[in-house]
């Protein structure tokens, strides 16, 4: 595998991007929409305006990432390597994504779409979700743990079904909070 280091891509098209490790890289405006990514390494690299909707990422490595205004629909973090995987988000859309059963702790969803997104058995210990859309998402068995997720909106939670000891939330969240219980506040 060759390694691409400090490289920076602009306005491209990568129906076939390179198998490679990439460090330290940015790209911006790129296209990756159906792109097949699987077991490429990505290590301290930004993602800006790109979109990678419905790519495959099969064992793909993804190390210390940003994606910034980027569109993410559709991926399966959840078959990436595992091992030192870690990312932020910032006004991206990262609709119908799955996390499954991934551990993220320290990890900054802001002015995220995140609409049914999956996060089951996820271990989101002090995570940010601020201002973002969580319409639909999924927690269950979900380690919410000093999460701060105050400033999102469409919340459901069942607490009954996620751990949320500390988390912080707001008070117009309540009834996200309350609905398995079927309690009506006014």
């Amino acid at each position: 595998m060759n390694l691409i280091c400090d490289n920076n891509f602009k306005n491209i098209d990568f129906n076939k991007l390179e198998f490679a490790e990439y460090e330290d890289c940015s790209f911006t405006n790129c296209n990756f929409a159906n792109s097949n990514l699987s077991q490429f390494i990505f290590i301290n690299c930004s993602f800006k305006q790109c979109d990678l909707s419905n790519s495959k990422i099969d064992q793909t490595s993804f190390q210390d990432i940003e994606f910034k205004d980027c569109k993410l629909i559709g991926l399966s973090f959840d078959t990436c390597k595992s091992f030192l995987l870690s990312f932020s988000f910032t006004n991206s859309n990262l609709s119908f994504c799955t996390f499954q059963k991934l551990k993220l702790p320290k990890t900054k969803f802001i002015d995220c779409n995140m609409t049914e997104c999956d996060f089951y058995d996820c271990n989101l210990k002090e995570s940010i979700m601020d201002n973002c859309d969580i319409k639909g998402v999924i927690f269950e068995s979900t380690n919410l743990f000093k999460a701060d997720l105050r400033n999102s909106y469409n919340l459901l939670i069942d607490i009954r079904n996620n751990n949320i000891n500390k988390a912080k939330f707001n008070n117009s969240q309540a009834s996200g909070l309350l609905a398995a219980w079927e309690v009506e506040l006014s």
